[in-house]
């Protein structure tokens, strides 16, 4: 992290969201990179741990699911803020995935304003 900017991972495999997506959080000052697959996501993670202050996590990937993503990269940096994104609502999942802690959650599609909201809740959570 340079210059007090903020980085952001968004890890998800449809190529017009993370467009969209990252185009909306380098306009709130973000610095993002992209994985499209669970294991490119933790590769890109473990290179560097502490560089990024939030993950942006599908919960639902093609390789790996969204809570295994999320607990090998808690293992390697437990403090990163996630936020879980879905396009599938599923009440259950989320109760469990909730229990993590310093973690927020959106459904797609999702307007700029709750996005924002989000993030800033995720961002200011207590470790």
């Amino acid at each position: 992290m340079t210059n007090g900017l903020k980085t952001v991972l968004v890890i998800d495999d449809d190529p017009g969201f993370q467009k969209s997506f990252s185009q909306k959080l380098k306009m709130m000052g973000f610095s993002v990179s992209v994985a499209d697959t669970g294991s490119k996501a933790v590769e890109t993670f473990s290179q560097n741990p502490n560089y990024f202050d939030l993950v942006v996590l599908d919960m639902l990937m093609p390789d790996l699911d969204g809570t295994d993503i999320y607990e090998l990269i808690k293992i390697k940096n437990p403090d990163v803020r996630i936020l879980f994104t879905s396009g599938v609502f599923d009440f259950d999942y989320l109760k469990n995935i909730l229990q993590y802690g310093n973690i927020g959650f959106v459904i797609k599609p999702f307007n700029h304003d709750e996005l924002q909201i989000q993030i800033s809740k995720v961002m200011n959570c207590a470790t």
